[in-house]
C-alpha cells in the first residue's frame, strides 16, 4: 500500500536535518517550512516528543477544544497553511491519528502526494506512532560516532558559552555518546521486527548523494527526482569549519567506542531504563519542557 507519511529520525548532527531538506525539494513531499538565515528549513513539530504528552490520551475527547487550541497556536501550526477551522470541522480523538490527519490534510490541499515529519526525538517513539498510523515509513540517520560527538561539541552555542575544554563539556559528549548508543538500539530492534524502517549512512549521503536518494526514493515509493536539491549547499565537516575547536582526542575516541559498543550489549530493558533516569535528570535539571515550535 502506498506510503502517505515519511517520518525523518536521527540523533541530533546526524545529518537528519540536512536528509530532511532533499526530501522536502521533491515535487511530490509536502513539508511544514520556517524561515532561517540560510533560507526555508523544515520545521521540527516536536509533536510525539513534546506536545503530545501534554494531554492524556484518555481524556483527548473530554478535553478535545483545549487540545486543538493549543496545537492550533503553535508556530509549526501557523506555518503550515491549514485553515485554522478544519480540525473544529473533523474532530479525531486519537492523538496518533491526529497529527497524521492534519499532516495528510495538508500534503493533499497542496497536492503532494507524502507528508514530511522530522524530529530527531521521535526515536524513542516510533514503535507507539507505527502502532497508530498506518502506511509511513522512517528514515533512520546514523553518523559515526566520533564525528557526530565532536560535531555536537561545536554547536555555535557552546562555542559562545565556552572557550576551553571543562567538565561540563566532558559530561555532554558522555550524554550525546549514551543517547546515541540508545537511538541505534531501539532502531535496530525495531527494524528486526518491520520493513518500514531504511537505515540511512550520512557518511554515504554526503559522499554518493544522487545513488543514496534513489535507495531513499525506491523506499517510500516515489521517482526519483534528477538534480534533487541541487540548490542547496553542502554541509561543512565540522573539523572544517573555523569556529570548531573542540573534538575528542584518539585516545577518548577508543573509550567512547568501546562505552558505545558496551551499551549496545546491554538488555533493551536496561537502556531504556538508563534513558528514562537521565531525561527524569534533565527534566529537574532545566525544568519540564514545553511544546517547542
Amino acid at each position: 500500500m502506498q506510503n502517505t507519511g515519511i517520518y525523518v529520525i536521527g540523533m541530533q548532527r546526524s545529518g537528519e536535518t540536512w536528509l530532511a531538506r532533499l526530501l522536502a525539494e521533491h515535487d511530490e513531499i509536502y513539508a511544514v517550512k520556517k524561515e532561517t538565515p540560510e533560507g526555508k528549513k523544515p520545521q521540527e513539530s516536536y509533536y510525539f516528543s513534546h506536545f503530545i504528552h501534554r494531554f492524556r490520551p484518555n481524556r483527548i475527547r473530554s478535553s478535545y477544544c483545549q487540545y486543538w487550541t493549543a496545537f492550533a497556536d503553535s508556530a509549526y501550526y501557523l506555518n503550515s497553511g491549514v485553515d485554522a477551522n478544519y480540525f473544529s470541522h473533523h474532530p479525531v480523538y486519537d492523538p496518533y491519528r491526529f497529527y497524521h490527519e492534519f499532516m495528510h490534510h495538508a500534503a493533499s490541499t497542496s497536492n503532494k502526494r507524502l507528508y514530511l515529519e522530522k524530529t530527531q526525538d521521535n526515536t524513542p517513539s516510533i514503535g507507539k506512532i507505527n502502532a497508530r498510523i498506518k502506511n509511513i515509513a522512517f528514515i533512520y540517520v546514523k553518523r559515526d560516532l566520533i564525528k557526530l560527538v565532536n560535531s555536537s561539541l561545536n554547536r555555535s552555542d557552546l562555542l559562545k558559552k565556552y572557550t576551553t575544554w571543562n567538565r561540563t563539556l566532558r559530561i555532554r559528549s558522555l550524554t550525546v555518546l549514551y543517547e546515541t548508543a540508545v537511538y541505534d538500539k531501539i532502531a535496530l530492534r525495531y527494524i528486526s521486527k518491520h520493513s518500514n524502517l531504511l537505515v540511512l549512512e550520512y557518511e554515504d549521503l554526503i559522499a554518493n548523494r544522487e545513488a543514496s536518494m534513489q535507495t531513499v526514493m525506491a523506499f517510500i515509493g516515489l521517482p526519483y527526482q534528477e538534480g534533487l536539491g541541487s540548490q542547496l549547499s553542502e554541509p561543512v565537516p565540522t573539523e572544517k569549519q573555523p569556529a570548531s575547536q573542540f573534538f575528542l582526542s584518539k585516545k577518548d575516541a577508543v573509550l567512547y567506542r568501546l562505552f558505545y559498543r558496551f551499551v549496545q550489549a546491554l538488555p533493551l530493558i536496561l537502556v531504556k531504563a538508563g534513558y528514562l533516569i537521565y531525561w527524569k535528570a534533565i527534566k529537574q535539571q532545566y525544568g519540564n519542557s514545553n511544546y517547542r515550535t
